[in-house]
């Protein structure tokens, strides 16, 4: 896909726009441990993308024990919300939402709930970037389908096909590319192997 055809570019938040995956697991751990749960932290990162409802039921179903996922939930999200404090920008991606700001429409396509996300991107003071914010309470299906990202495209009213997307999952690249477009492994950028911004972006 050429520059002239690019209508707009969707951000994952967690690992993506914002360092937030070493707290992430903190309070994961933290809060599991209230239920007998057990998170490694390879377990953690393999599943990237998933909603915290998913990953509470499926600790649960493989450890063998019934927990109250919604209130395990309610413990995560609140222990987290308390601690944004201690997040920071991703800079390399940040600065790219910066460069397509003000050209294209920007939107986030996250897992995370709402007001997690919006809690993030009020800290980091860029919640004015983007026009869509697609979270966990908007799709039916979650990534590594591609319902978040065909509904991030949906609401900016722009072809899937000509968004660029930028994850740092391998749930959310799958997700991204099912959508039709092309995809940044934000893993990569980070350690210098590709450009944050194409050249072709650019």
């Amino acid at each position: 896909m050429q520059a002239g055809l690019l209508q707009a570019v969707i951000f994952d938040l967690d690992g993506t726009l914002v360092d937030t995956m070493p707290l992430h697991h903190k309070v994961w751990v933290e809060a599991l441990a209230t239920v007998g749960l057990e998170f490694p932290e390879d377990l953690f990162y393999a599943l990237g993308g998933w909603t915290t409802r998913e990953i509470i039921k499926k600790l649960a179903e493989d450890q063998g024990k019934f927990v109250d996922i919604d209130a395990v939930a309610e413990l995560r999200d609140l222990d987290f919300r308390r601690r944004t404090d201690e997040l920071q920008a991703v800079p390399e991606i940040l600065a790219a939402a910066h460069h397509f700001h003000g050209k294209l429409p920007l939107a986030v396509a996250t897992g995370g709930t709402r007001s997690q996300a919006r809690s993030i991107l009020n800290l980091l003071g860029i919640a004015d970037l983007f026009e869509v914010l697609v979270c966990a309470e908007d799709t039916r299906h979650h990534k590594p389908h591609p319902e978040p990202f065909q509904r991030a495209a949906d609401l900016l009213c722009v072809d899937p096909q000509r968004c660029l997307a930028y994850e740092d999952t391998d749930a959310g690249l799958a997700s991204a590319r099912a959508a039709g477009m092309v995809a940044i492994d934000v893993r990569l950028v980070r350690r210098g192997e590709v450009p944050a911004i194409p050249l072709a972006y650019r």
